[in-house]
């Protein structure tokens, strides 16, 4: 009987020893303090936008700034009256100061019969379809830019005219 008490308490001693260490590791892992990746990140500076097309406000757009050493991107989308607020690091956290080359794209997801597809089984892929001149995905051939600042307010318009 004796055994049984003592291994009652060998086995309680080492549950709560168990329940202190999770508590503290857990207290650990969601510490609030920057860690040295976070540290070495560059400043970055809020920056939103406006897209639209012909005009028109354009809804679930993806602009993308290429900051100007080529390192870092900020991206963010479009709502449905056009705007968009850039994200880096953290959400729309904004982009690094300088003068971005920018890329912009739409696209739309279309479903295309494969190879495989028969009567009896069809088979059926999404495709993506590029809404927009194949021109602007690309931050070398776009044409667009924008500049970031860190005194701001770094908000550009975008209209897109031609398709």
């Amino acid at each position: 009987m004796e055994l049984i008490v003592r291994r009652i308490k060998s086995h309680t001693t080492f549950v709560s020893g168990l329940m202190i260490c999770l508590a503290i590791v857990s207290q650990v892992g969601c510490s609030t303090s920057q860690d040295k990746w976070q540290k070495q990140r560059p400043s970055v500076f809020r920056a939103s936008g406006i897209v639209t097309l012909a005009g028109e406000p354009l809804e679930n757009a993806l602009v993308v700034y290429h900051s100007p050493d080529g390192k870092l991107s900020a991206q963010g989308r479009t709502n449905i009256e056009g705007e968009f607020v850039l994200t880096t690091f953290d959400h729309e956290d904004g982009a690094v100061a300088g003068l971005h080359k920018v890329a912009i794209t739409k696209t739309e997801y279309v479903e295309k019969k494969t190879s495989y597809d028969t009567p009896d089984e069809p088979a059926i892929a999404k495709v993506a379809k590029q809404l927009l001149p194949a021109k602007l995905s690309r931050p070398e051939t776009s044409g667009l830019t924008a500049e970031v600042t860190e005194a701001g307010p770094n908000t550009q318009t975008f209209d897109i005219t031609d398709n």
